[in-house]
This record gives C-alpha cells, sequence and structure tokens, in this order.
C-alpha cells in the first residue's frame, strides 16, 4: 500500500516504473541464486539506463543531497536512474560492478520490500525539494 502511494504521487512529478525479477529456484546454493539474479537483472537493462545499487556499503545522501544529484543527473545525462535493490541475500558482484553508484539508505539492514518503500519516499522528497512542494517541511 504504501509502495502505490508513493508511486501515485512519484508519476506526478517523474517518469517512474518498478521492474521485479523472481527469486531462483530456492534449492540452488546461494551464489548460484545471486548470479542468476544478476543476469535477470542485467537483461532488464538498457542502454539509457543509469544503475545505481543500494548497498551497505554506498554513499549515504541526506534529502536535499539526494534531490541534487538527481537533478544534477537529469541535467547531465540522457540516461535514466535505475535504482536496483537486491534480494535477501544481496546481489552478485558482477552487478554491483556495473553500478554507476552504490547508495546506502542507512547502516540497518531492511528487506528489499522495506528498501522499496523507503526509497521510493526519497525519490518522492527529492522531487519535491526539486519542484518546491511543501512535502519535505
Amino acid at each position: 500500500m504504501g509502495c502505490q502511494f508513493y508511486l501515485k504521487r512519484l508519476s506526478q512529478l517523474r517518469k517512474i516504473k518498478i521492474i521485479e525479477t523472481r527469486d531462483a529456484n530456492p534449492k540452488l546454493s546461494i551464489p548460484k541464486r545471486k548470479e542468476l539474479e544478476a543476469a535477470s537483472l542485467e537483461a532488464k537493462l538498457s542502454a539509457k539506463d543509469y544503475p545505481i545499487i543500494l548497498d551497505m556499503h554506498g554513499q549515504t545522501f541526506s534529502s536535499e543531497e539526494l534531490a541534487s544529484y538527481l537533478q544534477e543527473l537529469d541535467h547531465k545525462s540522457a540516461l535514466i536512474p535505475t535504482f536496483i535493490i537486491g534480494g535477501p541475500f544481496g546481489l552478485d558482484q558482477s552487478l554491483i560492478s556495473k553500478a554507476r553508484c552504490l547508495i546506502s539508505l542507512s547502516n540497518l539492514t531492511f528487506t528489499h520490500e522495506l528498501a522499496r518503500l523507503l526509497l521510493l519516499e526519497q525519490i518522492y522528497r527529492a522531487q519535491c525539494i526539486l519542484n518546491h512542494l511543501p512535502y519535505h517541511h
């Protein structure tokens, strides 16, 4: 429900979509599952995508800094900011190495569903900052 709320609001400010992949066969080893997940995610990326991966070792941003970063990407590049959230075992290094930026939401660990909600809220907040809308306050 929370994700739909922010997606609806965001769609008025920025083009946005969510693409999901399914977890590989749970009978496979964790490294193999991560490898298959990475291949599935890479197959969904286009040449126009600017991959930004959520990772615990990534850079942290304030809401204002994220807004500035997204604005900079929009102005400097024809590439589309594409946020990638890994599954329960994290992302395969082969995919992480293709990221243009690593972002950390917190030092805490979140489920990917909660990370998605937090990310959508922060992207919405960033768009409100950029559009001088009162939500940020």
